[in-house]
């Protein structure tokens, strides 16, 4: 018989251990977010910081339209403002995709008969 040796007397240990490994999930997908958003929180205020240097470039070119060096300066400022915009849309959708995961982990806690 192959269930002759199973031996039931762990299983609330089992339980307990299953429920450990959950949370420590949860606790994992929460410091991954928080470190996303941290890093898009970081890309927004260097964005906001690049706008408002391009933003004024942008004014003194036109008021002086000779000026090669400013032409210069506010294309690099675009194409890095487009970079960033792009690296803090895909951070956003990596931080609502491991946020759906903590939410799915927090669900199957909440009605896991294990707890």
């Amino acid at each position: 018989m192959a269930f002759a040796n199973f031996k039931t007397g762990y299983l609330r240990q089992d339980r307990h251990d299953d429920v450990s490994v959950l949370q420590l999930l949860r606790r994992s997908l929460a410091d991954i977010r928080s470190e996303m958003e941290g890093e898009r929180n970081v890309l927004r205020d260097r964005f906001d910081t690049l706008a408002g240097d391009a933003a004024f470039s942008q004014q003194l070119l036109e008021n002086e339209p000779g000026s090669l060096g400013l032409a210069s300066k506010v294309r690099r400022l675009t194409g890095t403002m487009i970079e960033q915009s792009g690296r803090i849309t895909l951070l956003q959708a990596q931080i609502d995709f491991v946020a759906d995961l903590e939410r799915r982990a927090d669900r199957f806690l909440e009605g896991n008969p294990l707890a």
